[in-house]
């Protein structure tokens, strides 16, 4: 997602404006039509389906707490710059921007030593900016 400054505008986001505005989004608004779509996601996930995994509101509580966290413009505690971002913050942010977003991606994360594959990656997609109406979006 971070790539996106440099495809849209021609320049890095050394600033991280993106991914402040992002946090302070998810941190400070209403963010209960993006919850419940992260939620509703999540649900038709294979996580869930092919588990039978079962949620209670506070697993839902902590998970979004989770998502508010790896937005964080604060480097990351795991030897990482930041967190990498999931396809909820991609939804988050199109609505910021009010653009689509079209991310290319592969099926799984990869090693970047070994190319071996680590987990499904689920983040490619057309990110549409639902919240917005059509005529208030930018192409």
């Amino acid at each position: 997602a971070w790539s996106l400054p440099r495809y849209m505008l021609g320049v890095q986001d050394t600033d991280l404006v993106l991914r402040k505005a992002l946090f302070s989004v998810l941190k400070e608004t209403d963010t209960g039509n993006f919850r419940a779509r992260f939620q509703t996601e999540l649900l038709q996930s294979q996580e869930f389906t092919q588990t039978g995994l079962r949620y209670s509101t506070m697993n839902w509580e902590e998970e979004w707490e989770k998502i508010i966290k790896m937005a964080s413009p604060v480097s990351s505690s795991n030897g990482l710059q930041f967190d990498s971002l999931e396809d909820i913050h991609i939804f988050v942010l199109s609505n910021i921007l009010r653009r689509p977003i079209i991310v290319i991606a592969d099926q799984v994360l990869r090693s970047m030593k070994s190319c071996s594959s680590f987990s499904p990656l689920n983040v490619g997609g057309i990110y549409l900016p639902l919240h917005w109406p059509p005529g208030e979006c930018y192409k």
